[in-house]
């Protein structure tokens, strides 16, 4: 692809933005403190729409002196103006695409696309503005990348990232390839109503109308002026009992119908595809979302259950890759209201090599033995705070509440000990952990960074030890399991050096 410019309603895009600012800050200015005579408001609003006439100036400069360029292994953004800023990131960095489709988006036939990076030096590309085939074309070729497998390839392919791309490296959006990649999805998932309305239950959303009902009625009370008394409300429609029941069943209608709309918006288009080579996610009603990783770049998969969806059997899943996450996105679970054999089986579609294993050790009934003899800080902390600082009216009832502290303590060791699981399945160590809520985690022996074991005196009186594994993500994430027998530490050690073994044949075999 030759170096172009920014879709150009990039400028529309930011404009939007600016004026979005405009109307806060004339809202605030002009009506929230207008009486006001200090000085700092008096000539600050008009530093205030200078500094806006510089932005709205500076929206055509930005989108001219903006371009990006895409060859068959990198893509490069340049930014020429007094200086030139650019960035090279190569294909094998990006670990996963996102996108969204806001309802600017759907309006212009335009989506916007971040590609996540693994490195914390490079920051992510943000495409805000890009058409529909060069999106899908653009994400198609990181997907489809053939893998990197050792580090002096990927040495390698970040030195030839950094030249300049030559004509014969540059690569063309064309219309027969994003329709073979789109012909060879296969959809493994999509929610039915019966799925919705597991969800609407499991997720308490029905009770999300109960906040929605005291906004608007708030809102009612400051436009007209009327302030609603719920005991006077009842004292005029339900001075009878049987009228009391219909209101309750009312409520109750009302938030069963509220909850199950709002779950419907929030998943009934769900979709979980793949192919060969990725996996593609995509979400929202009025507002999509999608998410595409390669299936090499999955670090690991992890399982999670809630207390509640423990009782319901349900999980959630998600793909742990080394790009980052954005504040407040899940772009990376997939469905979270997956019965646990339904999550089993669609990890198992997705990436066979990750199977799971129904056959795991448990921890030895010494671990449990350990775990209640070693003294919780927390209680012993906690007891002299609620003795001393304890809310009023609760002050002489520290003892209760320190009691049941420590029964939630021995409750959640109790439980840590019954549901931690391990085991090794081929080239798979499969863990899990947790006590009110619990995590499994299925992860490759070549995508352990490394291990460490260790064990304090009293684990090594039991026979017992600690191992602590570290997977490459965004943030690295460590996982420790207490409590081991030593025996087994030694075995999964001389497990996880074969790994060498297994990289040096990496290289041949994607050959």
């Amino acid at each position: 692809m030759n170096e172009q410019r920014y879709h150009p309603l990039w400028m529309l895009h930011e404009l939007w933005n600016v004026l979005r600012e405009i109307v806060s800050f004339i809202l605030f200015y002009f009506v929230v403190i207008r009486n006001s005579d200090l000085w700092l408001f008096t000539y600050g609003k008009y530093f205030v729409l200078v500094y806006f006439a510089v932005r709205l100036i500076a929206i055509p400069v930005q989108w001219y002196i903006s371009t990006y360029q895409v060859s068959s292994h990198a893509i490069t953004v340049r930014r020429k103006g007094l200086g030139e800023q650019k960035q090279t990131v190569p294909f094998s960095k990006v670990q996963h695409v996102h996108r969204k489709k806001k309802l600017f988006h759907k309006w212009t036939g335009t989506t916007s696309m971040k590609l996540e990076v693994a490195s914390q030096e490079d920051k992510t590309i943000d495409f805000k503005v890009l058409k529909l085939e060069d999106a899908d074309w653009l994400e198609g070729l990181l997907v489809h990348l053939p893998a990197a497998p050792d580090e002096s390839e990927n040495e390698v392919e970040e030195t030839k990232a950094e030249e300049e791309i030559s004509p014969d490296e540059e690569v063309e959006p064309e219309a027969s390839y994003i329709e073979e990649i789109e012909e060879s999805r296969h959809v493994h998932f999509t929610p039915s109503m019966h799925h919705i309305k597991k969800a609407t239950f499991s997720s308490f959303s029905f009770l999300a109308v109960v906040p929605v009902f005291g906004s608007l009625l708030s809102k009612f009370e400051k436009g007209t002026g009327q302030t609603i008394v719920f005991s006077d409300f009842l004292n005029s429609y339900g001075d009878t009992w049987w009228k009391l029941s219909l209101w309750g069943i009312a409520a109750v209608l009302a938030c069963l119908v509220g909850g199950f709309i709002w779950t419907y918006i929030r998943y009934s288009r769900y979709e979980i595809s793949s192919d060969s080579e990725g996996i593609y996610m995509k979400k929202g009603f009025f507002e999509e979302t999608s998410f595409s990783i390669s299936k090499k770049q999955v670090q690991a998969v992890e399982f999670r259950q809630t207390f509640i969806k423990r009782l319901l059997s349900l999980t959630e899943v998600k793909l742990i890759s080394a790009g980052g996450e954005e504040e407040g996105e899940e772009v990376n679970k997939l469905y979270p209201f997956l019965t646990v054999q339904e999550a089993e089986r669609l990890v198992q579609e997705l990436l066979p090599d990750y199977k799971v294993s129904n056959q795991m050790h448990r921890l030895p009934r010494r671990a449990l033995i350990l775990r209640l003899l070693t003294p919780s800080w927390v209680w012993i902390i906690a007891t002299p705070l609620l003795y001393f600082f304890a809310p009023y009216g609760l002050s002489e009832y520290w003892a209760w509440l320190s009691g049941v502290l420590l029964l939630l303590v021995i409750t959640s060791r109790v439980l840590d000990v019954r549901y931690s699981e391990y085991t090794i399945n081929g080239s798979i160590f499969q863990v899990k952990k947790g006590g009110f809520h619990t995590k499994c985690l299925l992860v490759k022996r070549n995508k352990i960074e490394e291990m460490e074991k260790s064990a304090n005196i009293f684990q090594k009186w039991v026979g017992l030890a600690s191992l602590s594994t570290t997977i490459r993500a965004t943030p690295v994430q460590v996982v420790k399991v207490d409590d081991l027998p030593s025996h087994w530490t030694h075995s999964f050690e001389g497990w996880y050096l074969q790994r060498g073994e297994e990289v040096e044949r990496l290289p041949a075999d994607s050959a």
